[in-house]
């Protein structure tokens, strides 16, 4: 695996950032004010956690006959 920092590309990557790592360097602004916990097992990294899948609602749901 090799890690390339997001900001050396001039364009989207097509990927989000899910891990942080030395949160507590980087500066105030940086922060998206995202709900972070620690990533188990690796000391020093948060990540957001998976994404939340959508509950289909009757809405969603195509109609039956």
């Amino acid at each position: 695996m090799v890690n390339i920092p997001r900001a050396l590309f001039d364009s989207r990557t097509g990927r989000e950032p899910l891990y942080h790592v030395a949160i507590e360097d980087s500066p105030e602004w940086a922060y998206r004010y995202e709900r972070l916990r620690p990533l188990k097992g690796y000391p020093g990294v948060m990540w957001t956690g998976p994404k939340r899948r959508k509950r289909p609602t009757a809405s969603d749901m195509p109609f039956e006959s």
